[in-house]
């Protein structure tokens, strides 16, 4: 008996040394999903890995009072520091949709579609990333009887500090930091990588269960901290040729009483495609000076943008005035118009009636697709109470590259603007493409309307008005 009490201790002494301590962090409760709720697109960016050169984040420790049996020397802390990193970002940003996605958020980008990927992350709204301040793994790196390595096992946890940016409004309106523990019982030879994701994907569900974050993003809610400063551009200003200011009035808008049958193709000649940042969308002329209507996501922070007149007659530029983000419509102008056959199109205010024929023109997905028309119905009238925003929804077919296009009623008056359309998987969603009122579009840019008849019948409720969709 005395002679095992030396042994014991040896085993308690081995089992006990050269391991990291590890927080094991538990998960939070997740939170309900409101009824009828829409939640904003998500996207998930990019993980950092900031954890400083030099800290202790992997440690081989014997893990138990037979590991020293179990598990292979050295135990000791094996690796620090892993500053910039590089790990499978595919794997990481697969565990954050599936994570989120389980939570019932609406995730974009998901990296397991083989098309329309892209075009997926267009309606993100809310794009995040995550920085790594702090990781630790315990392991044990196991071996069998004949010394064969079997792969390693253990424990580890993650500190990930959130930054979620408002695209709309091109601000951060978000910072949390969680923690998330993962714990890999078989040994496994990626044992060390299959730790870091449980930990990540730990991590992952309980920032979904962040109460702000998911009122911000379910409800619209502003989180309790204080606004972030709007992101400033340190470099100076580009040199412009216009006032951004400038008075912009819509003069002898004489709205159309005349079928569209027969004349589209000469009312496409008002539309064009818009080139900013490597992407492309559409938008139309509004008045002979070369007055170009589009959506600020079109535009995104470009001072300049490509204009592309239909059949690609001319390849102009145009400066961009003005933009409401919150309202996603943006004001071009071109910088030279001189000698430019411009075609402009009517505008109509009034609210267009459930089930009327209505056309969107523009350039759907390619370039080469520039001067498309669909057809379709306005579906219904819809209030978005998380941007207090109207919108016209219709099933006329939409696309990546049609955002900013006009929507036009039977009589070739512009009624509304792309602004957006639902996709599940690769296929769009019929009749759940969103466009913004054209009235709602003109007040967000400060344009008038002269001419006649520019209200004849009720209009659009204002943004601010009393919730009613009734048409």
């Amino acid at each position: 008996m005395i002679r095992c009490i030396p042994l014991i201790l040896l085993i308690v002494f081995l089992a006990g040394c050269g391991g990291l301590t590890v927080d094991k962090v538990p998960y939070r409760p997740i939170l309900d999903v409101p009824q009828d709720s829409q939640p904003s697109p998500i996207g998930f960016r990019e993980i950092r890995w900031m954890v400083p050169t030099g800290t202790p984040v992997l440690s081989q420790s014997p893990q138990g009072m037979f590991g020293f049996i179990l598990c292979d020397w050295p135990y000791t802390q094996v690796e620090k520091g892993i500053t910039s990193r590089s790990f499978p970002d595919d794997n990481f940003r697969q565990i954050f949709h599936d994570t989120m996605t389980g939570q019932g958020y609406d995730v974009t980008g998901d990296p397991g579609r083989f098309f329309n990927e892209t075009e997926d992350m267009e309606r993100t709204l809310y794009a995040i990333g995550g920085r790594v301040t702090d990781i630790k793994a315990d392991t044990c790196k196991r071996t069998n009887l004949w010394g064969i390595d079997r792969g390693v096992r253990g424990e580890a946890h993650i500190e990930i500090t959130w930054t979620v940016f408002d695209l709309l409004t091109r601000r951060t309106v978000y910072r949390t930091t969680t923690k998330g523990y993962g714990k890999l019982q078989s040994p496994n030879h990626e044992g060390v990588i299959l730790l870091m994701e449980d930990a990540f994907a730990a991590a992952v569900h309980n920032l979904g269960a962040d109460e702000e974050f998911h009122n911000m993003v379910f409800l619209g809610a502003e989180p309790q901290q204080a606004p972030l400063k709007q992101i400033q551009d340190i470099h100076e200003q580009p040199v412009t040729k216009f006032d951004p200011t400038e008075e912009v009035v819509i003069m002898g808008n004489d709205v159309s009483q005349k079928s569209v049958t027969g004349r589209l193709d000469n009312l496409k000649k008002a539309v064009v495609m818009v080139e900013a940042g490597g992407a492309h969308g559409s938008g139309f002329f509004i008045t002979t000076d070369g007055h170009i209507i589009t959506n600020a996501h079109v535009v995104g922070n470009a001072v300049r943008v490509r204009v592309v007149t239909s059949g690609k007659q001319e390849k102009l530029i145009g400066e961009v005035l003005r933009t409401d983000r919150a309202r996603d419509v943006a004001l071009i102008r071109l910088e030279d118009a001189a000698g430019l056959d411009i075609t402009t199109l009517p505008l109509k205010t009034d609210k267009p009636a459930v089930g009327d024929d209505i056309y969107a023109i523009g350039a759907p997905r390619l370039k080469r697709l520039q001067d498309t028309v669909t057809k379709g119905i306005v579906s219904a009238h819809r209030y978005d109470r998380r941007r207090k925003k109207w919108f016209i929804q219709a099933d006329v077919d939409i696309y990546g590259g049609n955002s900013g296009g006009p929507l036009l009623d039977g009589y070739g008056n512009v009624v509304g603007v792309a602004a957006e359309g639902y996709f599940v998987a690769d296929e769009t969603m019929g009749g759940l493409n969103h466009f913004i009122p054209i009235e709602s579009a003109l007040d967000a840019l400060d344009i008038g309307l002269g001419g006649a008849a520019r209200k004849t019948s009720v209009s659009i409720p204002s943004d601010n008005a009393p919730i009613d969709i009734t048409p």
